[in-house]
């Protein structure tokens, strides 16, 4: 396995499946997923 590129961006991009974050990025995250899937639902 090599090395990824990464960046400080890649905490909310939501294309991305595996990041690293603490514990307030990680709530940010989640609310900016769910909002992706609201939009998506109507």
């Amino acid at each position: 396995m090599g090395l990824q590129q990464v960046s400080l961006d890649d905490r909310f991009d939501l294309t991305k499946s595996l990041v690293l974050l603490n514990g307030t990025q990680a709530l940010v995250r989640l609310m900016v997923m769910q909002a992706a899937r609201d939009r998506a639902a109507g």
